[in-house]
């Protein structure tokens, strides 16, 4: 996906069983994400949204494939989204979040999962010296979560 792509806001009526990954800066929590995702959940259809051009690569290489053609609307066809917290929050990253990937994850019916912030103002209450490692495990486990409410 192009960095600058338009994510559609009309929810897709059809289940999905897929799962979008957004990550920016290096990409590097999603590239870890991504990995543990394909090797927990082989079937699932993953598609990593990048940020900036270093994301998209670092994401992209993390599923060891040939590139994967992220259509413009597809956070409109996943059961679940991840995201760095922080990017719920123009201004609180290095990345620029548009308005319109705010809107499109306020209008979308998949689950959000938020990831650790990469800002180190933003914490969280209840796991805020976590390491990375739990971050994942913990994703993949609500991935499973959402995969079987499908």
């Amino acid at each position: 996906m192009v960095v600058a792509a338009k994510l559609s806001t009309e929810p897709d009526p059809r289940p999905a069983y897929a799962l979008a990954v957004i990550d920016g800066k290096d990409g590097a929590v999603g590239r870890q994400l991504l990995s543990a995702l394909r090797a927990a959940y082989r079937d699932v259809l993953l598609w990593p949204i990048g940020l900036t051009e270093t994301a998209q690569a670092a994401l992209s290489q993390a599923l060891g494939e040939e590139p994967v053609a992220v259509p413009d609307d597809a956070l409109a066809h996943v059961a679940g989204i991840f995201v760095p917290s922080d990017a719920m929050m123009p201004g609180a990253s290095d990345v620029e979040v548009t308005l319109e990937l705010l809107q499109t994850l306020a209008a979308t019916r998949a689950k959000i999962v938020l990831l650790p912030p990469g800002d180190d103002r933003v914490r969280w209450v209840a796991a805020p010296s976590w390491p990375l490692e739990r971050w994942i495990e913990n994703a993949v486990i609500e991935a499973g979560n959402i995969l079987d409410s499908q």
